[in-house]
């Protein structure tokens, strides 16, 4: 049975306003050690006390997924400090460094003469995530 301290592998696949965004069943299985938050906590939580060979069904609404959209992560950067050779087209990705010196990456959502918009949010963010779940093997480490 899942639970704190057991390895617990699965195959899912991911689904986000109807259309599958992620899927395992055809490729390694996802791996984890249960209650070590190395997946979102909402989905450890539903997971907790299945068995191996089960099937499921777990729904994430964004607060237990990725979060809400947060507005200050939406951040409008003037076009002459993006380094030449960053592609600049809408939904392509970006890398800068945050104020603490981490890089992180976004998505420009819009380009003006002057301003490019990028979104760090999460890509998943603000979503409803819907998995279908099978557990593959839980074993004690």
């Amino acid at each position: 049975m899942i639970e704190d301290g057991k390895r617990v592998t699965f195959h899912y696949i991911l689904k986000v306003d109807g259309k599958v965004v992620e899927k395992t069943r055809k490729t390694k299985p996802l791996e984890y050690v249960h209650g070590k938050g190395q997946i979102l906590p909402g989905l450890q939580k539903s997971l907790e006390g299945h068995n191996e060979g089960d099937e499921c069904q777990v729904t994430l609404e964004p607060k237990d997924a990725y979060g809400f959209v947060q507005a200050e992560l939406l951040v409008q950067i003037d076009r002459a400090k993006i380094p030449t050779g960053e592609e600049l087209k809408l939904g392509a990705l970006i890398t800068a460094k945050s104020e603490s010196g981490k890089t992180i990456t976004g998505s420009i959502r819009d380009i003006s003469p002057e301003i490019v918009l990028v979104d760090f949010n999460h890509p998943l963010a603000g979503k409803t995530l819907h998995f279908d779940i099978k557990i593959v093997q839980v074993k004690t480490q």
